[in-house]
């Protein structure tokens, strides 16, 4: 291949997603999967959740026709939502590896920015 990948940590690109606009990059030290029901840490309609400059009023998440939503949880920065998503076979096996109630850390590699979302292209399970 004929391109430069960044791997930066997810707390770097939570704090920083402008950095990485439109550019192809990995990150690690960020989680998918986990059931968060139960727990109360929803934010509502209206809620102000968030750190400052992380987008705290999120917007919804609206994945292009034939690719599905993947919830992705930042380890350093977990007030960090973005809209990440990738076609359907890729977002199956992800979900595959991530199911049950404990969140399966790993390597994501996207490309996007915060008014589009980001596309996954590739993951790795762990770190």
């Amino acid at each position: 291949m004929a391109f430069s990948q960044m791997v930066v940590s997810g707390g770097d690109f939570a704090n920083h997603p402008e950095r990485y606009d439109n550019k192809p990059v990995s990150i690690n030290q960020v989680t998918v999967g986990g059931s968060d029901e139960g727990h109360g840490h929803h934010a509502g309609p209206g809620a102000h959740h968030g750190a400052p400059g992380t987008g705290g009023h999120q917007a919804p998440c609206n994945p292009p026709r034939g690719a599905q939503e993947v919830k992705v949880n930042f380890m350093q920065n977990p007030d960090f939502h973005g809209c990440f998503y990738t076609q359907g076979p890729m977002a199956t096996q992800i979900m595959n590896k991530a199911r049950g109630p404990q969140p399966v850390e790993m390597v994501l590699s996207f490309k996007g920015n915060r008014q589009i979302g980001y596309l996954i292209t590739a993951y790795k399970v762990g770190h």
